[in-house]
């Protein structure tokens, strides 16, 4: 093998990554899928390759943007405006994985690598979404877009109508202000978890394609910074107190803020679940039952309470109980 051969080679799959992930950028406007090649690239090649990828998929994705630039033109004002805040997402989403993947920039943990990059998307979000609010003509056009689909349209009909009817008009507007309030909420949560989604998978498939163990840690070990506790505590009293009164942008950053934390607490309380499991020997099939009652959980409104704040509690309560811990005379015994 000459010197030149591995270079090339390199050139090669980095093409190749690229191409895939413009391929399932176009099929999936921001959706995370187009980031799984690039990460598993980073984990096959190292940070330079992924950083040229990247550019490569920028480079493209212009170019076919521009080459249909003048076909879009021609598209409905709602559908121009769902493939501008997909553009946007995307960028985002590279923007968000390039920080991940840049340790020398960013000398911390990946966790907080993460939380670095879901807090800058939040404040380059506010400008595009301050845009897009005091654009007179997005808010009717987007609302007339969500009650035309045909899941909703089907229970529309006039005020006026005659009892019977499933759902009114103002119902509908109703549920799209929900919606949309909900969203605000969240959005910084539905960021992570689509970034942490495609750094998780495309870390687990690279290092898998090079036949060695994924850099990414079990849940089993997974262990938050002590200082979480603060920001879930803190952005919990902005929640409580935007509950009980209108804080307005304070509110927002909270909700977001508490339902980023919370989540990390959850995935921290699944863990402790599974050092607990592995300890007392519970059966595999106890497991499964266990975990398929908590998603059954998830979709009843009485019960959704129990694995929302129930597996974030066993997680915050790691802060002070060690169950991890080895019992006497099991120092030398592999609990994992």
């Amino acid at each position: 093998m000459n010197s030149q051969s591995v270079p090339n080679r390199i050139w090669i799959e980095i093409g190749i990554f690229a191409a895939v992930a413009l391929g399932l950028y176009l099929l999936t406007p921001g959706v995370f899928l187009f980031l799984i090649p690039l990460q598993m690239l980073a984990i096959r090649r190292g940070s330079s390759a992924f950083n040229l990828a990247a550019l490569l998929l920028v480079l493209l994705a212009g170019v076919v943007e521009l080459a249909m630039a003048g076909w879009r033109s021609d598209l409905p004002a709602d559908e121009g405006y769902l493939r501008n805040i997909g553009l946007f997402l995307s960028a985002l989403l590279l923007g968000g994985l390039w920080l991940v993947n840049q340790p020398r920039v960013l000398p911390y943990r990946s966790l907080l690598r993460i939380l670095i990059a879901t807090g800058a998307a939040g404040l380059v979000a506010v400008p595009f979404v301050g845009g897009l609010v005091s654009d007179p003509e997005f808010v009717p056009t987007m609302r007339n877009y969500i009650a035309g689909q045909p899941i909703l349209r089907l229970g529309i009909a006039p005020s006026d109508a005659p009892g019977g009817a499933a759902v009114t008009t103002d119902q509908i507007n109703l549920f799209i202000d929900t919606v949309g309030t909900v969203l605000l909420r969240g959005v910084l949560f539905l960021y992570m978890v689509y970034l942490m989604a495609a750094w998780w998978l495309g870390s687990l498939w690279g290092a898998r394609t090079i036949g060695i163990r994924s850099p990414i840690g079990r849940l089993l070990t997974f262990r938050l910074e002590p200082w979480c506790i603060w920001a879930l505590l803190l952005s919990g009293a902005a929640v409580l107190g935007d509950a009980l009164g209108d804080l307005g942008v304070l509110g927002y950053v909270g909700w977001n803020v508490f339902s980023v934390f919370l989540l990390l607490f959850a995935l921290q309380g699944i863990g402790v679940l599974q050092w607990l499991f592995r300890r007392y020997n519970v059966p595999g099939p106890m497991r499964v039952m266990i975990g398929v009652a908590m998603v059954f959980m998830l979709f009843r409104s009485v019960l959704t309470f129990i694995p929302v704040f129930g597996l974030p509690l066993l997680g915050v309560s790691e802060i002070w109980i060690d169950f991890k811990r080895p019992k006497p005379g099991e120092q030398d015994k592999d609990v994992t």
